[in-house]
Formats: C-alpha cells, structure tokens, sequence
C-alpha cells in the first residue's frame, strides 16, 4: 500500500507454536488468529467457516467481511450496494441470501 491511511498501524504476525486446530486454516486466517491473540483483540474479521469456528472457540466475537461493510454503510461511510458489487468482482465467496438479509435490515432502518 503506497499510502496507507493515518489509522491504519501496520504489525508484524508473531512467531507462534504449532497448533494442530490451526492446521485446516489458510496463512491468512492464522496470521489474524495469532495476531489478534496477541493485542487481546475482542473482535475478529474472519469469512473462513473453519477460521470463525476456530475463532470462536478461542473466545473471540467474528464478524465477516459483509457486516463490516454494512456497518460501515450505517455509519455513512459507503454506498451498501456499490460495495456490494464491488466486491461480488472479486473472487469473494458469498451467498446471495445473507447479502439479501443484510440489505433488508438495512433497508428497515
């Protein structure tokens, strides 16, 4: 990232032990994992089924990349549905019916 914004605090991953409930998860999930240990971090963004398993069984509330977006989206911050399709030309795995869920609850706001 040539310029990343002002709050953004980059961090090295720490060293970590193996742990065989990690084995399944992908070097980007571990990374957040052991990160996320590291600073005590409440919160988590993890997508993985495997890693928001993982995560919660360590302790740690999970949110997905969608709720972010449409928190973010309650706040003003982004157009939901421009996200939304934005993000739909990558190679994000979604399904249809949790984008639907989360637009009508934006929608009964």
């Amino acid at each position: 990232m040539q310029a990343p914004p002002l709050w953004l605090e980059p961090r090295v991953t720490p060293a970590r032990p193996f742990d065989g409930a990690l084995e399944n998860l992908d070097e980007g999930e571990r990374s957040a994992l052991a990160l996320a240990a590291s600073v005590s971090a409440d919160l988590i963004l993890v997508d993985d089924r495997e890693g928001v398993r993982v995560a919660l069984d360590r302790g740690f509330r999970v949110m997905g990349t969608l709720r972010v977006l449409q928190f973010a989206a309650r706040r003003g911050l982004l157009d939901w549905a421009d996200a939304v399709e934005r993000l739909k030309r990558t190679n994000f795995r979604y399904r249809q019916e949790l984008i639907d869920h989360l637009r009508a609850e934006l929608g009964r706001e």
